[in-house]
C-alpha cells in the first residue's frame, strides 16, 4: 500500500485510476482506495509501487500511452506507507 496526493485520482465507470509517468509517457493504472489522510490531501492505494511517479496536473488531457514531460510540479513519487509513518 502506498500513499499518494488525492488530487492525482481519476474515477471512470465507478472505477479509480491514476496516470503514472513512466518512460515519457502517461501510463494508466487501476487502483483500490483505502483511507484518507486527516487533512484529506493523502489518500492510501493499492495498484501502485512505492516510486511510481503519479501525474497531478493536466488530467483531463491525458491518455493512455500519451507522450508527456513530467516535472516535478506535475507528478510526485508514490511513498511506502511505512515511509511516512516513520516521518519521511
Amino acid at each position: 500500500m502506498v500513499l499518494i496526493p488525492t488530487k492525482a485520482l481519476l474515477t471512470d465507470d465507478s472505477k479509480q485510476k491514476v496516470f503514472i509517468y513512466k518512460d515519457g509517457k502517461a501510463e494508466q493504472r487501476s487502483i483500490n482506495l483505502g483511507i484518507s489522510s486527516p487533512d484529506g490531501n493523502l489518500v492510501e492505494v493499492t495498484g501502485l509501487e512505492p516510486g511510481d511517479r503519479v501525474i497531478t496536473s493536466g488530467l483531463k488531457s491525458i491518455s493512455d500511452g500519451q507522450r508527456v514531460n513530467a516535472a516535478e510540479e506535475t507528478s510526485t513519487k508514490a511513498k511506502a506507507y511505512s515511509d511516512v509513518k516513520e516521518g519521511a
